[in-house]
C-alpha cells in the first residue's frame, strides 16, 4: 500500500500502464485522477510546459479524496458496511 503513503505525503504515484490494471484490482484507488496527474506530468516532460493550475487542482481533488476514503478509518468503516458486522 505504498501508494496510499505517498498521496498522503502530498505526491503523486506514477503506475506505468495503470490502463491495463484489472477493474476490481484496487477498486477504492483513484485511477482516474492519478492518470490525469500523470498525463499532465508526461506533456510537461515533453514539453517542459506546465499548466501548474490544473495539476494543483487535480493534486488537491486527490489529497482530499485520499483523506476521506483511504485512511485506515475510513477503509475500515468501508469493510464493515459491506459485511454486515
Amino acid at each position: 500500500l505504498r501508494h496510499y503513503e505517498i498521496i498522503a505525503q502530498g505526491c503523486v504515484p506514477y503506475f506505468y500502464e495503470i490502463t491495463e490494471c484489472p477493474y476490481l484490482t484496487m477498486h477504492k484507488f483513484p485511477r482516474l485522477e492519478v492518470m490525469r496527474l500523470m498525463q499532465i506530468a508526461d506533456y510537461y516532460l515533453q514539453t517542459e510546459s506546465l499548466n501548474l493550475e490544473a495539476y494543483l487542482a487535480n493534486l488537491n481533488y486527490l489529497f482530499s479524496y485520499a483523506k476521506q476514503y483511504l485512511t485506515t478509518k475510513a477503509l475500515t468503516k468501508y469493510v464493515i458496511e459491506q459485511t454486515d458486522i
